[in-house]
């Protein structure tokens, strides 16, 4: 995790990144444009969800591979 900060930190691009999270980030915007056909949102975890809750990022990853078997 600190290696993805400094990269932001070294470019000086943390503030454009975040922006384009803050402004359109939302599922009713990504509906509108992509098919959705697996979304959820995990009851804790942040931004780095594989590096954060591992548990419940490989059950969601499964969850959406199962379908598809």
């Amino acid at each position: 995790m600190l290696t993805n900060v400094t990269v932001y930190w070294a470019n000086r691009t943390g503030a454009s990144s975040a922006r384009l999270y803050r402004s359109g980030a939302r599922r009713s915007r990504a509906e509108r444009f992509f098919n959705i056909v697996h979304w959820t949102e995990p009851p804790r975890g942040g931004h780095f969800p594989a590096m954060e809750v591992p548990d419940i990022f490989v059950a969601d990853v499964r969850a959406f591979l199962r379908p598809l078997r």
